[in-house]
């Protein structure tokens, strides 16, 4: 009878090992893009006349949006307000390619955080938010 008990015990502590890694798997997918120069009206989803946009309009109906977002009229300093949660002149920058314009390396940015509840993180695109090497997004 012991060995049965036994058999039983590993295959139970293995279904609640399987249950656990499946509950870590669902969590969501973040993609976080960010366009320059678009306007609101730029997209098939949000009626615009002539462009048609059905790959994006389907990301854009399963995809959570930010629609209140106040934004720098420099990318940099919106990019920097997304990545650090703060305003352009808490961040440290307030303007494009400007050489001294750079992140305080004491704020926490967003795929910190992300890595801290187990993501992945990657960046693709412009940086410009620090030109020497402690500033860039591998440091």
């Amino acid at each position: 009878m012991k060995p049965l008990r036994y058999f039983l015990l590993f295959f139970f502590v293995l279904g609640c090992s399987s249950a656990q890694s499946a509950q870590e798997e669902q969590r969501p997918n973040i993609i976080f893009i960010l366009t320059d120069d678009q306007g609101y009206g730029d997209l098939g989803r949000h009626g615009h006349p002539l462009l048609k946009t059905p790959h994006i309009d389907r990301l854009y109906d399963e995809s959570v949006r930010l629609d209140n977002f106040y934004v720098s009229p420099s990318c940099s300093p919106t990019r920097a307000a997304l990545l650090t949660g703060m305003h352009e002149f808490r961040s440290g920058v307030t303007h494009t390619r400007a050489p001294r314009e750079h992140l305080w390396k004491e704020a926490t940015l967003l795929p910190e955080l992300l890595k801290t509840a187990g993501y992945k993180t990657g960046m693709i695109g412009k940086w410009h938010l620090g030109w020497d090497g402690d500033y860039h997004p591998r440091q």
